[in-house]
């Protein structure tokens, strides 16, 4: 797993953006990457694909392997 950023909504919510090899990227994403463009991404749109990536601290703190800093 490689953590590759960090959202943090105006409510408070956080989540880490990964890359966990076990997941393969979604059709959608493998799309837009192919194609060369510069047109912005409707945001539902970069919800959608970054959902995948996500992960909230209450995900993370199954895991042993993970402290969640405060």
């Amino acid at each position: 797993m490689t953590i590759i950023g960090f959202e943090r909504y105006n409510n408070g919510k956080r989540n880490l953006l990964i890359f966990d090899p076990s997941f393969g990227p979604r059709k959608q994403l493998q799309d837009l990457v192919s194609k060369p463009s510069r047109a912005a991404i409707p945001p539902d749109l970069a919800d959608l694909l970054l959902r995948t990536y996500r992960r909230s601290a209450v995900q993370l703190k199954k895991y042993d392997e993970f402290e969640i800093l405060t």
